[in-house]
């Protein structure tokens, strides 16, 4: 395979989406180890960017945390168990805030 020269813009738009990934896994990384709750860790990876809306349009909140519990429990995949039991606790944590306020508002 031959790599081609690429333009100064494509180098920053490939450092930027690379810093982008390494912020993201920096905060599931806080979640997973219980220094963030999902939602602070939901605010924190969107404002991370990066984040291109899937299908229809721009998801909401709620989604945004089954997608932050989704990255966690990839970030555990080589442990299964673990990863099963976070993903677990997370969505028990998103379900409870559901039942308190009817809606997921992330802090700003």
């Amino acid at each position: 395979m031959r790599r081609t020269n690429s333009t100064p813009a494509a180098r920053t738009k490939h450092q930027q989406a690379l810093q982008c990934i390494a912020q993201k896994q920096a905060i599931i990384a806080d979640l997973i180890g219980g220094r963030l709750r999902l939602l602070e860790a939901t605010a924190r990876f969107l404002q991370a960017g990066g984040a291109e809306p899937e299908g229809g349009g721009e998801p909401g909140a709620e989604e945004w945390c089954r997608t932050v519990i989704g990255w966690a429990h990839l970030a555990l995949s080589d442990r299964p168990e673990r990863a099963e039991i976070v993903s677990e606790n997370l969505e028990q944590e998103l379900q409870s805030h559901l039942a308190r306020h009817g809606a997921v508002c992330l802090p700003s």
